[in-house]
């Protein structure tokens, strides 16, 4: 997954989520990858990642395609680990968010 992620100033005592994702988009790697293939979804950008192989690439598409909702709130108990992503992933990314 890769997301923007903003910490809600909550009373923790009331249990609520006190972390936001705004325009969280998953990741999925695609292989066997063939130049005249079509994705399915148009808006759906692939992107070669890193040392995949030339038959590998990833799709980026909304994290939760049942909701239009581009906001989700969560408890920060759920993030397990946050690290900066490659350039190219954050590049096809912010297109994929604009």
């Amino acid at each position: 997954m890769i997301s923007e992620i903003q910490e809600l100033r909550v009373d923790y005592e009331l249990n609520v989520p006190n972390c936001k994702l705004v325009k969280p988009y998953q990741i999925d790697e695609v292989y066997d990858y063939d130049e005249d293939w079509k994705v399915e979804w148009e808006e759906r950008p692939l992107v070669k990642i890193g040392r995949t192989g030339y038959r590998t690439k990833h799709e980026i598409y909304p994290w939760k395609d049942l909701t239009n909702d581009d906001e989700i709130l969560i408890f920060s108990d759920y993030i397990v680990t946050i690290v900066e992503p490659r350039p190219e992933l954050l590049e096809a990314y912010l297109e994929a968010t604009e």
